[in-house]
């Protein structure tokens, strides 16, 4: 499910002439238990509350790029770094000429100035959205499922230790793995994949169909 909604946001957008970006979100130097580079500087923030300060820090960038009438949607992806604190990979579309503006708005954090801090990786033709983000999410989703190779990421089921690390890490410190933004509530759609027979209203039918058949 988590495949079919990315890569049908991705084709949605492709329609709509909207480009995307993908950027990569760090909490600050002094949120890190085992900085890099070696200096004894953590200031004993948690996991948890890191994860908490990038989520303050994104919504006031969202905010102010809303205000501005630019729209964006994606998808997010928590993951820890070897230290154990989070940071954030997202894919998000938007039409071109907003992409520029999305970045400055990000820039304004102090901590996110630098490449150090935040990545911002603009669609370069070489590679699909998609792409970008299962590399990162391969590694969190449970090793009951064998996605084998696709056109889009391959998932290594003999090391099953990557999603076990980081599903203990996620429920010790209650972070949600992924979560989509900017998009409508799922719950429809989801209902409609369970439905076994065909609604009989005419409309419904449409949607039905669309969302058995993965759309």
């Amino acid at each position: 499910e988590l495949f079919t909604l990315t890569a049908g946001l991705e084709k949605h957008a492709k329609a709509h002439g909207m480009d995307w970006a993908f950027v990569t979100l760090t909490a600050p130097p002094r949120m890190h238990i085992n900085p890099e580079n070696g200096n004894n500087s953590w200031d004993g923030t948690l996991p948890r509350e890191a994860h908490k300060w990038i989520h303050e820090q994104w919504r006031k960038a969202v905010k102010r790029w809303e205000k501005a009438g630019i729209k964006a949607a994606g998808l997010r992806v928590t993951e820890p770094h070897k230290d154990g604190t989070p940071h954030w990979h997202i894919l998000l579309f938007t039409y071109p000429e907003h992409i520029d503006d999305i970045e400055q708005e990000l820039r304004k954090q102090e901590e996110w100035k630098s490449e150090a801090g935040m990545k911002f990786v603009r669609n370069d033709g070489r590679a699909k959205a998609s792409t970008y983000l299962f590399k990162y999410l391969q590694k969190q989703i449970s090793t009951g499922f064998d996605f084998g190779e696709t056109e889009y990421f391959t998932i290594d089921t003999n090391d099953p230790s990557d999603a076990e690390k980081v599903d203990a890490w996620r429920s010790t410190h209650a972070i949600r793995s992924y979560q989509f933004m900017g998009m409508p509530a799922l719950t429809l759609w989801r209902s409609l994949r369970k439905l076994t027979t065909t609604p009989s209203d005419p409309t419904l039918q449409s949607a039905w169909r669309a969302a058995r058949r993965g759309d």
